[in-house]
């Protein structure tokens, strides 16, 4: 990691997966909250314009290149604008065609500050974009658009969409164009992140040469970060559009974000820990109640992030996808779930299960950082760079994390908890169908949900946990009745006395995995036409667990092991299909038993 002296920061990291690829990303810490009221859409529209022409690749001479070296347009070759940020990424190219690197590290200088943005180019892109606004303008397009003004009212968040007007888009003159990148685009806001089979020291040598010429902007607009209004009294937004396929409600529980300036201390790494396990036990809960006989809804979970479109304002948020006959009973349920963990917190066998499931995957990560791609270490080193989210290293944190997970108590987590819900700052979005005989509740009628389950005597989550083994008597063993090796796959085929055949090959493509497949003939070519709905329907069987186990049990007996299996049915054939960590093999065996 590095800094010109014009202020671009630089990420270079060697890696070999895939061989002889790297992927070439800029950054910028400029979105669609920084345009004036005439450029908005012209973040968006810039993005476009990155393609259609550049000093040193004029036209169309930028993508025509990347495409004859394999790097196809829209794959490989790629940007996105949000609020905040647009980044710009040249993925997958194959560093060992003669000049390749060169030119992509000059496409991005080129990206950098040496755009051509010519009117004739502009004109083109102007339909372009209007086109891509008609075709997109999805129901979920059309909610944010009336969100974002209810939601923010009386920030700039109210009017950042960053497709933003199409009047703008149609009209604007080239000059108000330029204008937004000569301010924006600029050094001390872009990152330049390079990942792959490439030599550290050349394209740091390279990189200080390239864009030693992009002039530094000593008396720069400052980059504002804007923040969010607080809300005492719950905001409720209800919106219906005829392609919403369902009713969604967002439950937002506003709270403050951490600062980027103390991302850097261990207390930000203990709370990602605490609130991932916080989500993973509520999520639990969630699903639980989806076994019940009548769920009170089709889909229900929690995540802490962003509050909608703002990074400065985070927010602890409910998702619950409704039935259309109980949609204030699914939101009641939700509501109610989170009051429940705020007031009773989680139990301690719920937390050791959780805390063993998230030691365990960082455990599978550890052992699988030998066979990083190189898009994970690109996406930690970009939000480095725009967020200061921490990099400590998978080695790093894979010890912090062991040090210090087991000094945690549940109650601190549940402390966190009581945090993340409060009674003010609330934000209510649903969205529905439009559709003839669906009642919707009123915004009265959600905002009495909100003080009606803050009203309710609740009672604390009662943890059910089996004890039991997951086979309590190991059922009697076969033999292998013959061996036969094949030196050019590599398989040993084992037969069983039951007449199974068992194919078994070494790979080191992954160090904490095994997969297996199983397969036999038949599927429901062998059932009469009569049964074809009831074979469709065989799907169910996966909802009622294994063994003596509930599906929820079985995923409370399964918590800190990596192993899984699944079925399907063909017409013609059955199969089996599973994975696991090798130190879980057995478990996956008898998963499958």
């Amino acid at each position: 990691i590095g800094k010109l002296d014009n202020g671009l920061t630089y990420y270079i990291r060697k890696n070999n997966l895939p061989v002889e690829r790297a992927d070439f990303y800029i950054a910028q810490k400029v979105g669609s909250i920084q345009e004036e009221e005439n450029q908005r859409g012209l973040a968006h529209f810039l993005e476009h314009m990155c393609f259609n022409g550049t000093t040193h690749f004029p036209g169309d001479a930028l993508k025509q290149y990347l495409e004859r070296i394999g790097v196809k347009f829209g794959e490989n070759l790629n940007a996105y604008t949000s609020v905040d940020e647009t980044v710009y990424n040249i993925s997958n190219v194959p560093v060992n065609t003669p000049g390749a690197i060169d030119s992509c590290l000059l496409i991005l200088h080129d990206w950098s500050n040496d755009l051509t943005l010519d009117p004739k180019e502009i004109d083109k892109e102007r339909g372009v974009i209007n086109e891509e606004w008609r075709t997109r303008m999805s129901a979920v397009q059309r909610f944010q658009e009336k969100l974002l003004p209810a939601m923010f009212a009386g920030t700039k968040y109210a009017t950042c969409f960053p497709i933003g007007t199409m009047d703008v888009v149609m009209n604007f003159k080239p000059q108000t164009l330029r204008d937004y990148y000569e301010k924006w685009y600029r050094p001390d806001l872009q990152g330049i992140v390079v990942v792959g089979d490439v030599d550290v020291d050349a394209i740091e040598a390279q990189i200080k040469k390239l864009f030693a010429d992009v002039p530094a902007q000593p008396n720069a607009a400052k980059r504002e970060y804007y923040p969010v209004n607080d809300n005492k009294e719950p905001i409720v937004l209800i919106a219906r559009d005829k392609e919403q396929p369902h009713i969604q409600a967002i439950i937002f529980n506003k709270h403050e974000a951490t600062p980027d300036s103390e991302k850097g201390n261990m207390d930000y790494l203990i709370q990602d820990y605490a609130i991932d396990l916080i989500n993973n036990m509520l999520n639990a809960r969630l699903n639980e109640l989806l076994q019940a006989a009548n769920p009170p809804y089709i889909y229900a979970g929690t995540y802490d992030g962003d509050f909608f479109v703002a990074k400065t304002k985070q927010a602890f948020t409910g998702i619950v996808v409704c039935k259309e006959d109980a949609v204030e009973n699914g939101i009641t349920t939700l509501v109610r779930e989170m009051e429940r963990a705020r007031q009773f917190g989680f139990t301690e066998s719920e937390y050791q299960r959780a805390r063993a499931e998230y030691l365990r995957n960082m455990e599978s990560d550890y052992n699988e950082r030998d066979t990083r791609r190189n898009e994970e270490y690109i996406d930690e080193y970009v939000r480095h760079f725009l967020d200061n989210e921490p990099i400590p290293g998978i080695e790093n944190e894979y010890a912090i994390i062991n040090q210090i997970a087991p000094a945690i108590p549940v109650q601190a987590l549940n402390q966190m908890m009581q945090m993340l819900i409060t009674d003010t700052n609330q934000v209510v979005a649903i969205f529905a169908p439009e559709k003839e005989g669906l009642k919707m509740p009123t915004e009265e009628a959600i905002k009495k949900i909100l003080q009606d389950v803050k009203a309710e005597k609740l009672s604390p989550y009662e943890d059910k946990v089996s004890d039991e083994p997951l086979i309590k008597e190991a059922p009697k063993g076969g033999k292998i009745i013959s061996e036969q090796k094949d030196d050019v796959f590599g398989t040993t085929m084992l037969t069983l006395s039951n007449g199974v055949k068992v194919i078994i090959k070494k790979t080191d493509f992954k160090a904490d995995e095994i997969t297996m497949k199983g397969v036999s003939l038949g599927g429901s070519s062998l059932f009469p036409n009569s049964e074809i709905i009831n074979i469709n329907g065989l799907d169910a069987v996966s909802v009622g667990g294994l063994g003596n186990f509930s599906a929820v049990d079985l995923e409370k007996v399964l918590a800190g092991k990596r192993a899984s299996v699944g079925y399907g049915i063909g017409d013609k054939t059955e199969t089996v299909n599973g994975y696991c960590s090798p130190k879980d093999f057995e478990t996956m065996m008898q998963l499958t038993y």
